[in-house]
């Protein structure tokens, strides 16, 4: 049975930021170090134990320096290097244990499509890097995977065997991919991956209220993760896109999902697994200061404040359902 078919315009803020399969905060849920979310869960095919089961998701930043700050506009520069300011970033949000997911970084100049994005392919930018590839969003494996990019004919239109261990997003609606056959696609991408592979663990996109508004105008219905998480059964499933203080407690629980990994509240909140375990209000994100280029690279981006700067107060940084 498909949801209500309403349209973007009369969605209101709190439920835009919820998951499709999102579950409103229960007053009976348990918060705190009582709750699923705090506890460790095991990934790697039993190598790896993490302590507690919020995870970074990759962000695009913007805050890269550029190789040759000198270049005329004639050849201008395009490659970027991340340096001290990047390691302050990741190692702010960083906890015993704890998984952060790296921002996508360029293999190769070619494939570098926006202005100081750190990438992988010169030895400068190597030093600091370990390379994360980066399928969702409407970049290369997606657009394989969608009927109206993909127009090849050859042995290469179908999918590789080594196409593994990366995030997925079956309703993603970035970048303009669509395709008509989402859930036989994704389903079948998705059984040949839990099938061929070991996997550590699976990292979803959960599609939003104004998603599944345009997805339900194509004819696809239940647009939620329920299949992929029956596919993928046992394997470590971790689901993304409006996770917050307000709707993550009671969820885990249920046993849809291992792990939310979150993207918005934890660049805001770098402490944010102690502000969750305390039961502290969050840090307000600057939406302006999401994505680079900018002069003071600082602001928006390392500046978010521990609770302790603040003086336990938090008054002009508590953030709501949004």
């Amino acid at each position: 049975m498909g949801s209500i078919l309403r349209a973007p315009s009369s969605i209101t803020a709190e439920e835009a930021a919820l998951p499709r399969n999102g579950i409103a905060q229960r007053d009976s849920a348990l918060k705190g170090t009582s709750s699923a979310i705090l506890s460790p869960l095991t990934i790697g095919n039993g190598t790896v134990t993490l302590s507690h089961r919020i995870v970074l998701v990759p962000l695009t930043r913007n805050r890269g320096l550029p190789l040759d700050p000198d270049a005329p506009p004639t050849m201008p520069n395009r490659t970027w290097y991340p340096e001290d300011l990047v390691a302050t970033y990741y190692a702010q949000r960083t906890t015993p244990g704890g998984l952060l997911i790296s921002e996508g970084l360029p293999p190769s100049i070619q494939c570098n499509g926006m202005p100081c994005v750190p990438g992988i392919f010169h030895p400068k930018q190597i030093a600091r890097w370990k390379e994360v590839l980066h399928g969702g969003n409407g970049y290369l494996p997606e657009q394989f995977l969608s009927s109206n990019t993909n127009m090849r004919t050859d042995e290469y239109r179908a999918l590789g065997e080594n196409k593994v261990a990366i995030r997925l997003t079956p309703f993603g609606l970035y970048n303009d991919t669509k395709g008509t056959q989402r859930l036989e696609t994704w389903g079948f991408l998705c059984s040949e991956l839990k099938r061929k592979h070991n996997l550590s663990h699976v990292h979803f996109i959960e599609p939003r209220y104004e998603q599944v508004y345009i997805l339900e105008t194509w004819r696809i219905e239940n647009a939620d993760l329920k299949l992929f998480r029956d596919i993928f059964r046992d394997t470590p499933f971790f689901s993304a896109c409006g996770w917050s203080d307000k709707n993550i407690w009671g969820v885990l629980e249920k046993g849809t999902y291992d792990a939310l990994a979150i993207g918005r509240l934890f660049l805001s909140t770098p402490d944010i697994i102690d502000r969750l375990k305390k039961g502290l209000p969050l840090n307000a994100y600057d939406r302006c200061r999401f994505y680079g280029p900018f002069s003071n690279r600082a602001v928006g981006y390392t500046d978010y404040p521990m609770y302790d700067d603040v003086g336990g107060s938090g008054k002009k940084l508590v953030i709501g359902s949004t």
